[in-house]
C-alpha cells in the first residue's frame, strides 16, 4: 500500500474494481475500457499481489504493442513492486540483447516487452516459457492490428495450458477473443462505457481547413491555448519531422518522435516530454497507445488517422485519470474519407469550429526542406551566399585551366613519332614509350609515307604519330572501327567507307514470307509462358503489326504494360537475328481486351477505323460499361470492336492462332473479351457510377437487404455518396482500410 500511495493512488477506478477481484481468483478476463481509465493498474496490482502470495514462484509475461508502452508498463511494475521482492525486466527491440540476457539470467518475476524481441529471446532459450503462469495482453487490440498474431500464437503454444490470460483493450477486437478461444481460454468479459469510447472530460472539436492553412492555424492555436503539454499527431514520418522542425523554427519548445529515430533517442524524448523540457511533441501513432503522461491539456490531430480506432487512442492522451482535456482535429479535403469511419466508431458527430481570418498566424516562417529518404533537414542557404560560392568555384576552375595550359606539357602526353615498315612494329614501340599495355589508350595518324626504293620492290617506310588519349575522350570503339583503323594504318589509303553499302542496309526489309516464319515462334513463346493468348499478324506494304488478344490479356497490360513491351522486344530480336528486320523496319505490337484505347508499342498505324455499328452485334463498346445489379457492383469488361485494315478486310495476311492450339479461350468464346485477371479496381465514368448507385438503391428498397459495391477509389466513392445523399430512404457508409474501399447501402427503417 505504501508503494501505491507514493504513486498517487487514492481510490480505485471502475475498471480496477471489476478486474482486480477476478484476477486474484485466477480467472481469465477480457476487459474493455476507455483510454485513461487505469487499465495498467488493473492488471499490475493483482499480478504483484499474486506473486507475493506465491513466494515469487511464477513468471508473468506482459506483451505490449510498442516499445514506449512496454517501457511505461515496466516502470509501473518497478514502482508498485518496490521492496516486495518483485523483479521486472524490460525486453524490447532497439536495445542491447546481451544486457537483457544478463538481466534475465539473474532471475525475474515479471517480463515486459514487445512480441518480436520476446519471441527471439525465447527461441534462443534465454526465456523459459514453461515457467510462465500469467500472460497479459496490454492494448490487445493494437497487438493484433500491428500484425503480432503469429508471434503471440507461437508464445501461447510454448506456454503451459494451465496459465492465466489477461487481455486489456480500449476497443473491441474479435480476433483477440478468437485467439483466446483457440487456446482453450473462456475469459470473463468486462465492458465499461462500451458506447462511449472517449471519456466525457475531453472536449472534442473539428476544424475544416485546407492543407496549406493547417500550420498557420496550429501556430495561432498554440499561442492562444498556451498548453503546458500537447501531442500533435501526424500520419507519416515525413509530415511528423516537417511539422516538428517547423515549430522549432517558430520558437516553440517542440520536438518530434517516429519509428525512424533510434530507440535510445525515442526514450530520451519521451522522458524530456514527461519532465516538461519539451512542451509540444509531434508524433505518429507510435505514441498514441497507452502512454500515460500527466497534465497533457491539448491533443491536435494534424492529420486524421487512417484507422478510426486510432482516433480514440490519440485523443485519449489527454483527459486522463479524471482530468479535463481538449482534442482538436484538422480536416482537409484529403482527410475527409477518414472522417466518416471516425464518426461511425464514436457513434456521434464531432462539433465543428467556425474559422475566421484572425485564427491564422500571419508571421509563419518559410517551410523547412526535408529529405524524403533520410528525413534530414536540408538547410536552404541565402541566394547571395549561394551565388558567391558558385562564382568562386568558376574562378578557381579558370585559374586551374590557365595554369595547366601555361605549364610545359607532360612527356607522357607529348606526341611520339616513329618510322617503321608496318603498323604492328610502330605500335609496339609506342606502347613501350607510353608505358601502357592497352592499344585502345593510344591514337595515331600517318604523317609521312615513303615509296619503295625500286618501282616494284624494296622496303616501304611509314612515319606514324602516336598520342595518348585523355580521360575525357571516349576510348571504346566497335570491332568494325578497330579493323578499319588497322587497315588504314597498314595500307595508308583506306580512310572512307562505301556510302552505297550504308544506303543498302538502311532500306526497310520486305516482310513477304515473314509471317509464316514468325507464327510458330510466337505460338511456342506463348505456350512456354503459360498464357492463353491468340495473335494475328498483318502486313501492310513494308509495315508489320502483331495483334494480341485472349483470356490472359489482362496480364499483358498490368504493371504499365511491361509484359507487352517484353513480348515486342523478343519478337524484334527473333526477326533481327534472322535478318528479317533492321532498325529502320516498322513493327508494332497491339494488345486488345481491357483498355478503352488499344495499347501498342509504336504509333505507326493511325489509319485503322472501327467497324460499323450494324456489324458490332451483341459485343460491348469500350467506355460503355453495363452494370449487372445481381453482382452487387460487379462490372463487366467490354471487348473492343474488331478492326478493319486499309484494304477493308477484318483480318490481316496472317491467321489467328492460340498458344494452346485452340482458336479461342477456355470457354470456347472468341478470345480477348474476358475480365481482367488482376485485382486492381478500375476507373468508371460518373454516369456509370450514378447508375450503379441507383440500381443498388432500388434493390435495397425492394428486397430490404444490405448491398455492397466493389472497391472504389475516393473520387468514385464521392460520386456514389452524392448520388444517394438526398434520398432519405437509404444511407451509405464506406467500409475497409486503405485507399480503395467498398460502400455499404442500407435501408433506413420507417
Amino acid at each position: 500500500m505504501a508503494n501505491l500511495t507514493e504513486a498517487g493512488f487514492v481510490s480505485s477506478s471502475p475498471i480496477q474494481e471489476h478486474s482486480i477481484p477476478l484476477i486474484l481468483e485466477g480467472k481469465d478476463i477480457f476487459a474493455q475500457a476507455e483510454t485513461g481509465s487505469g487499465k495498467t493498474g488493473a492488471f499490475a496490482i493483482p499480478v504483484i499481489q499474486k506473486q507475493i502470495a506465491s513466494g515469487q514462484k511464477g513468471l508473468c509475461l506482459v506483451l505490449s504493442p510498442t516499445r514506449e508502452l512496454a517501457q511505461q508498463t515496466h516502470r509501473a511494475f518497478e514502482t508498485f513492486g518496490r521492496n516486495v521482492g518483485i523483479t521486472a525486466v524490460n525486453v524490447i527491440g532497439g536495445e542491447s540483447m546481451s544486457k537483457q540476457q544478463k538481466l534475465l539470467e539473474n532471475g525475474v518475476t515479471v517480463i515486459v516487452g514487445t512480441p518480436g524481441r520476446i519471441n527471439d529471446m525465447a527461441r534462443k532459450r534465454h526465456i523459459n516459457l514453461k515457467a510462465v503462469d500469467t500472460v497479459v495482453f496490454d492494448e490487445a487490440d493494437r497487438l493484433f492490428d500491428m500484425g503480432f498474431k503469429k508471434d503471440i500464437e507461437y508464445l501461447l503454444k510454448m506456454i503451459p495450458s494451465k496459465r492465466q490470460m489477461i487481455m486489456m483493450s480500449a476497443t473491441t477486437n474479435q480476433d483477440v477473443l478468437r485467439t483466446a478461444y483457440k487456446f482453450h481460454s473462456q475469459p470473463e468479459e468486462i465492458r465499461l462505457s462500451e458506447d462511449n469510447l472517449v471519456v466525457d472530460a475531453i472536449d472534442q472539436s473539428l476544424v475544416m481547413i485546407n492543407y496549406k492553412e493547417k500550420f498557420p492555424y496550429l501556430v495561432n492555436l498554440l499561442r492562444v491555448e498556451k498548453p503546458e503539454s500537447s501531442f500533435i499527431f501526424c500520419n507519416t514520418q515525413f509530415e511528423t519531422h516537417l511539422v516538428g522542425e517547423w515549430l522549432t523554427r517558430m520558437g516553440f519548445k517542440a520536438s518530434f518522435i517516429s519509428g525512424k529515430l533510434a530507440q535510445n533517442k525515442r526514450t530520451r524524448l519521451i522522458q524530456d516530454f514527461r519532465d516538461k523540457k519539451i512542451q509540444h511533441l509531434v508524433c505518429t501513432d507510435v505514441a498514441a497507445r497507452g502512454l500515460d503522461i500527466k497534465n497533457v491539456q491539448l491533443v491536435v490531430n494534424y492529420q486524421l488517422p487512417n484507422e478510426a480506432d486510432n482516433y480514440v487512442h490519440r485523443v485519449g492522451r489527454t483527459g486522463r485519470a479524471g482530468e479535463s482535456g481538449k482534442a482538436i482535429s484538422f480536416c482537409a479535403f484529403e482527410d475527409c474519407e477518414n472522417l466518416e469511419g471516425i464518426k461511425s466508431v464514436l457513434g456521434e458527430d464531432i462539433p465543428k469550429i467556425d474559422v475566421e481570418d484572425k485564427d491564422f498566424a500571419q508571421d509563419v516562417c518559410g517551410r523547412p526542406r526535408i529529405d524524403g529518404k533520410t528525413l534530414k533537414v536540408l538547410d536552404r542557404k541565402p541566394q547571395k551566399e549561394k551565388m558567391e560560392k558558385t562564382m568562386a568555384k568558376k574562378e578557381k576552375k579558370v585559374k586551374q585551366t590557365t595554369s595547366r595550359n601555361s605549364a610545359p606539357r607532360s612527356p607522357s602526353l607529348a606526341p611520339f613519332m616513329v618510322t617503321a615498315e608496318n603498323y604492328d612494329e610502330a605500335l609496339n614501340q609506342a606502347l613501350g614509350h607510353f608505358k601502357v599495355k592497352d592499344p585502345e589508350m593510344l591514337e595515331n595518324k600517318v604523317v609521312k609515307k615513303t615509296g619503295k626504293k625500286f618501282l616494284m620492290f624494296g622496303k616501304e617506310e611509314i612515319t606514324y604519330e602516336f598520342t595518348k588519349k585523355t580521360k575525357g575522350k571516349k576510348q571504346r570503339k566497335s570491332a568494325g572501327e578497330k579493323k578499319m583503323n588497322a587497315d588504314e594504318n597498314a595500307q595508308g589509303n583506306r580512310a572512307e567507307t562505301s556510302q552505297t553499302d550504308k544506303k543498302r542496309t538502311a532500306e526497310p526489309v520486305d516482310f513477304t514470307g515473314t509471317p509464316e516464319k514468325l507464327e510458330p515462334f510466337i505460338t511456342e513463346l506463348f505456350a512456354k509462358m503459360g498464357l492463353e493468348l491468340t495473335f494475328e499478324i498483318e502486313v501492310q506494304d513494308r509495315r508489320m503489326k502483331v495483334d494480341i488478344r485472349g483470356e490472359d490479356i489482362g496480364l499483358v497490360l498490368t504493371n504499365k504494360k511491361q509484359l507487352m513491351f517484353s513480348i515486342e522486344t523478343i519478337i524484334r530480336q527473333f526477326l533481327f537475328r534472322r535478318e528479317l528486320i533492321n532498325k529502320q523496319s516498322q513493327l508494332a505490337v497491339y494488345a486488345h481486351g481491357t483498355n478503352p484505347k488499344p495499347a501498342r508499342t509504336t504509333s505507326r498505324y493511325d489509319d485503322i477505323e472501327e467497324e460499323d455499328d450494324d456489324n458490332i452485334g451483341n459485343r460491348e463498346h469500350h467506355g460503355e460499361r453495363e452494370f449487372n445489379g445481381a453482382d452487387y457492383g460487379e462490372v463487366k469488361r467490354e471487348r473492343r470492336p474488331r478492326r478493319r485494315n486499309p484494304n477493308g478486310n477484318r483480318s490481316g495476311n496472317g491467321n489467328r492462332r492460340s498458344a494452346s492450339g485452340r482458336g479461342g479461350n477456355r470457354n470456347g468464346n472468341r478470345a480477348g473479351g474476358g475480365r481482367r485477371r488482376d485485382n486492381r479496381p478500375q476507373n468508371h465514368t460518373d454516369e456509370f457510377l450514378q447508375d450503379m448507385a441507383r440500381i443498388l438503391r432500388d434493390q435495397v428498397l425492394e428486397e430490404g437487404e444490405v448491398r455492397m459495391t466493389k472497391s472504389l477509389n475516393p473520387y468514385e466513392r464521392r460520386i456514389v455518396h452524392e448520388t444517394l445523399h438526398d434520398d432519405q430512404r437509404v444511407k451509405t457508409e464506406s467500409e475497409g482500410d486503405g485507399k480503395y474501399k467498398q460502400i455499404k447501402i442500407v435501408k433506413i427503417a420507417d
